[in-house]
């Protein structure tokens, strides 16, 4: 497996389990199919417990493909719906020039903590989309989100 020796499993019981189930899991395993397993100890949440995995993919793959089904699981505004997507990379890099831009318009913003946690509650996603050189940003309903991100994929953008 390749990622298990990033670092050294300090409890023999799990290291062992780890290679065992991961021996397993590839194993059974069709050609061209990878996998990631993670165990985790139940915690609390200021102390959330230890976590191992095991992969037969390459880190890098194993992190995007995570990031992928978070974004799946959690369409808001705290993640993004399409994260690959040429549209989300680019306004990931520019985004203090469209905050500018927006704060052009509107004039000077606060926001409270009460404001944030409004916004997660409100269950909407940001939608960029450009249209003759206009950048076009919106907000929409979680399930508008997927719908559109969807759309973009069958369309193959």
């Amino acid at each position: 497996m390749k990622d298990v020796e990033r670092y050294e499993i300090e409890n023999p019981a799990i290291k062992a389990t780890l290679r065992d189930i991961a021996q397993k899991i590839g194993s059974a395993l069709p050609a061209g199919w990878g996998f990631l397993l993670h165990l985790f100890e139940f915690g609390t949440e200021d102390n959330p417990g230890a976590t191992f995995y095991i992969s037969n993919a390459d880190r890098a793959d194993a992190v995007r493909m995570l990031r992928a089904w978070i974004a799946k699981q959690e369409p808001s505004i705290d993640g993004e719906v399409n994260p690959d997507h040429p549209m989300t990379l680019g306004v990931r890099q520019q985004w203090h020039k469209i905050v500018a831009l927006l704060l052009m318009r509107s004039g000077p913003a606060s926001f409270s903590s009460d404001d944030f946690a409004a916004l997660g509650a409100a269950n909407v996603a940001v939608a960029v989309d450009d249209h003759h050189d206009t950048l076009n940003v919106r907000l929409v309903s979680a399930a508008e989100a997927q719908r559109l991100a969807a759309a973009e994929q069958q369309e193959g953008r």
